[in-house]
């Protein structure tokens, strides 16, 4: 599945629960594959939006960030760990400029360079000076405003770029960058 912030869509090769419809509300009355977009109910004015998985966000023109489908870790950031159906605002953050979603947490960079984290490990500032952010499985990766990159999460295979394979809850520099 593919989303995008046009007119909020989302592609879909199938439909679910997490596109916000049912086994036969496609078109067509079944639920047989389709790339015609699919609006998903309740968003307004999406500026950018993440996807893993069966979890997705969007950030609104207004700065807050909606999250639904898949919310085994609370990565829906509505402080539950209920699956959604349609959107449901995230508590933790405001101001957001981007997001990006994995399987057990989702971040949001903020207009004031933040990036603020919620999920499996609750909810958390994780920097202050950004530029973007993205994450990976178990790991994320912010641009800082100076240059340069930096990373934390698991690292059993040196994703983090630090020159170890040691986890890192706070972010550490990429070497070489």
């Amino acid at each position: 599945m593919v989303c995008a912030p046009l007119s909020n869509p989302c592609l879909s090769a199938y439909c679910s629960p997490q596109l916000g419809c049912t086994s036969k509300s496609i078109a067509n009355g079944t639920n047989v594959a389709t790339l015609a977009p699919k609006s998903v109910k309740g968003l307004t004015s999406v500026v950018a939006v993440g996807a893993y998985g069966s979890s997705f966000c969007a950030v609104r023109a207004d700065g807050g960030v909606s999250c639904w489908g898949l919310n085994k870790y609370g990565q829906l950031g509505d402080g539950t760990t209920t699956d959604r159906s349609t959107p449901v605002q995230v508590t933790a953050v405001t101001g957001a400029d981007g997001v990006s979603i994995d399987q057990d947490r989702a971040c949001a960079h903020t207009k004031s360079n933040a990036v603020v984290c919620w999920g499996k490990y609750g909810v958390s500032t994780v920097t202050s000076s950004s530029t973007s952010v993205s994450w990976g499985t178990w790991h994320g990766c912010v641009t800082a405003t100076g240059g340069g990159v930096a990373c934390w999460g698991d690292n059993y295979d040196g994703q983090l770029g630090d020159g170890t394979k040691t986890n890192n809850g706070k972010p550490v520099a990429v070497q070489g960058l």
